[in-house]
């Protein structure tokens, strides 16, 4: 059992890690108050099975998703708050700083404009927020069929049979 001292986790990232790292935690102590800020709209979702929903093998971009944020909130007790990204962390307060870009907690894994800005207390912090690609200067680079994360991905249509180049962890 974690000290009593700390109740309060924050994990920022709402990738595979950053989930499995809230749900040891909440197993090790079930007593702990644990968030997960996540900057996207979307929470565990499996990237290796991004080509197949690319090429049409997976139809639905809804089929690339493991849980739904309400599985974390209601059988693991564990907050998610999507759309917040953290803008700085200061270790010495214990203070997490971030940008909301929705009203509500999360709004069926959708993004959404920045809105309100905001902070988050907390005892002990789990990184777990992922990279973003280099993005090379060769031709072609900015072509229409070439999607660089994620959300560029999902909100396009003309994403679905083209390849998908810096896809994160696409060595899968």
């Amino acid at each position: 059992m974690i000290n009593n001292l700390y109740k309060d986790l924050v994990v920022i990232g709402g990738n595979v890690s950053g989930l499995a790292a809230a749900s040891q935690a909440k197993r090790v102590d079930p007593s702990l108050d644990v968030k997960v800020l996540e900057s996207g709209g979307y929470i565990s979702y499996g990237s290796c099975e991004m080509p197949y929903f690319i090429s049409g093998l997976i139809e639905k971009i809804d089929d690339l998703f493991t849980y739904p944020p309400s599985f974390f909130e209601e059988k693991r007790n564990i907050k998610i708050l999507l759309n917040h990204k953290v803008i700085s962390i200061n270790p010495f307060k214990k203070e997490i700083l971030f940008n909301n870009n929705s009203h509500t907690e999360y709004s069926n894994q959708t993004e959404i404009p920045l809105k309100v800005s905001g902070a988050l207390k907390y005892d002990k912090l789990i990184i777990c927020s992922g990279a973003s690609p280099i993005v090379l200067n060769i031709p072609g680079i900015n072509a229409k069929n070439v999607f660089k994360k994620f959300h560029q991905c999902t909100k396009s249509k003309i994403c679905n049979g083209h390849w998908w180049r810096f896809c994160g962890t696409s060595a899968c």
